[in-house]
């Protein structure tokens, strides 16, 4: 679903699973809590879009089978888009207008 502030922005919930993706210029971001939801999202870009598949994943450490809370999954994305941010100063502002509902 895209955001309704923030046009770069795409989130996708199935359960308690997330995929959250950045779009800018050329590039896509993208960061989920289940593997799954990468390998199909990756799937369907390739379908759709001649896409470069030499890309460099990175894992962060986290344990798949752990429960979260809502706060805690708020937290982890605020957290995703300031590191963006650094990067890529238009999404600043989505990063500094969300972190004030935490």
């Amino acid at each position: 679903m895209r955001s309704d502030y923030e046009p770069m922005l795409y989130l996708n919930n199935k359960g308690n699973a997330f995929i959250v993706v950045f779009l800018y210029v050329d590039d896509i971001i993208y960061s989920s809590s289940s593997i799954s939801l990468v390998d199909e999202f990756m799937s369907q870009m390739t379908n759709e879009f001649e896409i470069l598949l030499n890309s460099k994943p990175f894992a962060t450490p986290m344990n798949d089978g752990a429960e979260m809370d809502d706060a805690r999954c708020f937290r982890r994305i605020v957290g995703s888009l300031t590191y963006l941010a650094h990067t890529h100063p238009n999404i600043a502002f989505l990063g500094g207008g969300t972190s004030k509902f935490m």
